[in-house]
């Protein structure tokens, strides 16, 4: 038999759970690696299981609670499956499950937001209780924007922000703050006296926030939406003809330019292709064009989840990397949300992604409240500017939260004073075998990741050789979630080691070095396994072995060249997998062959400068000064601006600053 006040009291310690998943935007913590988003997606993940176990023995508890049926949630329900089924389906169902450390935004991820969802959309349910836990994300808001703030008086709370509050990144800070504003604003529509007053200046101060970032795209989409406000309150609450059709002339005017604005955008030559240009890179048009390809090699479920690094490795134009388009050459997303989404999931997935906007609206323009004018403004805002962004897991909850109270606000529950009606029970032998399971995924899908993550930092501050060993044994093989990203990153790490042992190795401890390098190679060709063109895989172990054939074993270097001829196989246009062939040729005395190899760079990708150098970086290693000459004067015709790098490179010491030119040759 149950006993109200203690399933009362669980009821509210559940919603308080809820809370407190709110608050994760503001949290970092340096014990991990990227500690802006990981640290928020892994207090995330374990608060969704923790409150999905409570709310199981409270629905045992409690007939009246029960998950509300709605469209939405079927239609979110609908577009986590496809994904999960791309994933299965695609290039690398592992990654897509478990997804990188920095983004954490992978079917693992997508599980616990769809649960967040139906256990947010089941403690909530009437307008008031949805007003009091707006108000807290509307406060967790105003605490990342205040860190902002404070920012321009000096006051730096944390570090590495970038702009970007406790998100560390502008443009993520921006997407938040859009929610909250729309969050905010709601409370001043609906509320009176201190709330109401709370409402209204909660949406000064995030709106302000907001204006002070460089989230250009959030901050464009902000002026759009708040036109788009005004169009919608006018088209539902105008009393008159006159005020509906002024609203509807300012839906159509800003539909207009919103179309207009988007055709532009890829004619070269005009305003808005420059401006785009200028703010973004031309790299961004680009890796858009390498995004549409591979959703034509996979168009009807793609390639799986978070597996666009792959597709920009198989499709990757030697422009990137030149002035022409930006400096970067590595990409993990599309940084279009309608690209990514072809890519990852297809099609379908896109379609499903796409109905849940429209059920969102549709569900609410049909009640004719004034939940649709926030609703609308918002998910139009978020959907306008991640044309040109990416999502976090950090974000994915803030959609997600926002999507149940667009679905909450469109049952007939929300205007009532009581939520759901009773319903039947069901047998304590569920909630129990469900705490069972839980044990098991809580320590799968969040301790053990947690662990893997803060056994990188315990690995780098290790005070003794065992700590050390014992750190990194577990930062390289404990948890999926992440493993490839903390495998190279630790390699990396022994690399930038090996590569500083003084000649001869007089002093080092090599059965040490020995040890921690059979774990990395082991660790990096389990990933390459998994992904066999997982080029940063390639490069990071090949940096290593070739360190260790300095000082530990000379043949190690020939593992390292069969790594770099692999890498340059699966990326016949990718410079790096050939930079880093021509570092370990040099080393095996093969000098000629790493020339043409850094030859054969400059053909295929003659827009970057760097190609240029690292050309005669090889040349200098012939011990021909006119053909080192020559290499300079074909470098500098080409790029003048390169001329620094070119006249030290003209007076080098090939054999003092040996380790030094080669290391140079892998980044």
């Amino acid at each position: 038999m149950s006993h109200p006040h203690k399933t009362d009291h669980l009821q509210t310690i559940l919603r308080w759970g809820v809370y407190l998943v709110l608050t994760a935007p503001l949290l970092t913590s340096k014990a991990f690696l990227f500690p802006h988003t990981t640290t928020k997606a892994y207090i995330m993940m374990a608060l969704v299981e923790l409150l999905g176990l409570g709310l199981i023995w409270l629905m045992w508890h409690r007939p009246d609670v029960r998950p509300i049926k709605s469209a939405l949630g079927i239609a979110l329900s609908i577009f986590v499956g496809i994904a999960l089924l791309a994933s299965v389906l695609g290039v690398d169902p592992s990654f897509s499950f478990w997804a990188s450390v920095d983004r954490v935004t992978g079917g693992l991820m997508w599980v616990h937001m769809l649960g967040f969802f139906w256990i947010v959309t089941t403690l909530f349910q009437t307008k008031a209780q949805w007003q009091r836990v707006i108000a807290v994300s509307v406060l967790v808001g105003l605490g990342a924007a205040c860190v902002h703030l404070l920012s321009f008086a000096g006051i730096e709370l944390g570090s590495g922000q970038r702009g970007g509050s406790t998100f560390g990144n502008s443009s993520f800070f921006g997407t938040y703050l859009l929610f909250q504003i729309g969050l905010a604003a709601y409370l001043a529509m609906t509320t009176k006296g201190k709330m109401w007053n709370y409402g209204v200046t909660a949406t000064g101060i995030l709106s302000l926030a907001l204006l002070l970032t460089t989230a250009n795209a959030a901050k464009i989409s902000f002026v759009g939406a708040a036109i788009l406000f005004v169009a919608l309150f006018f088209i539902v609450n105008g009393k008159t003809v006159s005020r509906r059709k002024t609203g509807w002339g300012i839906f159509i005017a800003l539909s207009a330019a919103f179309v207009l604005t988007i055709v532009l955008a890829f004619q070269e030559g005009s305003i808005v292709y420059d401006e785009f240009v200028k703010i973004a890179t031309g790299s961004r048009f680009v890796v858009w064009n390498m995004a549409w390809q591979a959703f034509l090699e996979h168009p009807f479920l793609g390639w799986g989840l978070e597996n666009f690094q792959l597709v920009s490795l198989k499709f990757y134009d030697p422009c990137l990397g030149s002035p022409l388009c930006g400096s970067e050459m590595w990409f993990d997303r599309a940084h279009n949300k309608v690209l990514d989404l072809l890519v990852e999931v297809g099609i379908v997935g896109l379609i499903s992604y796409l109905s849940i906007f429209t059920l969102a609206i549709y569900s609410l323009w049909k009640k004719k409240s004034v939940e649709i004018i926030v609703v609308g403004s918002v998910l139009a805002a978020y959907f306008v500017q991640n044309l040109t962004i990416l999502d976090t897991s950090t974000i994915m909850m803030t959609w997600v939260f926002f999507l149940a109270f667009a679905s909450a606000a469109s049952t007939k529950e929300f205007d009532e004073e009581t939520g759901s009606p009773n319903k039947k029970t069901f047998s304590v032998a569920v909630p129990a075998a469900l705490s069972l399971v839980w044990v098991f995924t809580f320590t799968l899908f969040v301790i053990q990741p947690i662990q893997g993550n803060m056994a990188i930092k315990q690995t780098l501050e290790s005070r003794s050789i065992d700590e050390r060993l014992e750190s990194y044994e577990k930062a390289v093989t404990l948890s999926q979630q992440g493993i490839d990203f903390r495998r190279i990153y630790l390699a990396n790490q022994t690399a930038g080691m090996l590569w500083n042992v003084p000649a001869g190795g007089e002093g080092v401890n090599k059965e040490f070095l020995l040890s921690e390098i059979a774990l990395i190679e082991k660790a990096v060709n389990e990933t390459l396994a998994n992904s066999p063109n997982y080029l940063r895989g390639n490069l990071e172990l090949s940096y290593v072995l070739q360190g260790a054939s300095h000082t530990l074993d000379t043949e190690m270097l020939d593992r390292a060249e069969v790594l770099m001829r692999d890498a340059v196989a699966n990326n016949p246009v990718h410079p790096q997998a050939y930079w880093a062939l021509a570092s370990v040729l040099i080393d095996q005395g093969k000098i000629e062959e790493a020339v043409e190899v850094t030859r054969s760079v400059t053909t295929f990708a003659p827009d970057i400068s760097r190609a240029q150098v690292f050309h005669m970086i090889a040349v200098l290693f012939l011990d021909d000064r006119e053909a080192l000459e020559l290499a300079a004067q074909e470098a500098l015709a080409l790029f003048p601006s390169i001329q620094p790098d070119v006249q030290t490179l003209l007076i080098a010491d090939p054999v003092a600053q040996r380790s030094q030119l080669l290391s140079f040759l892998h980044f």
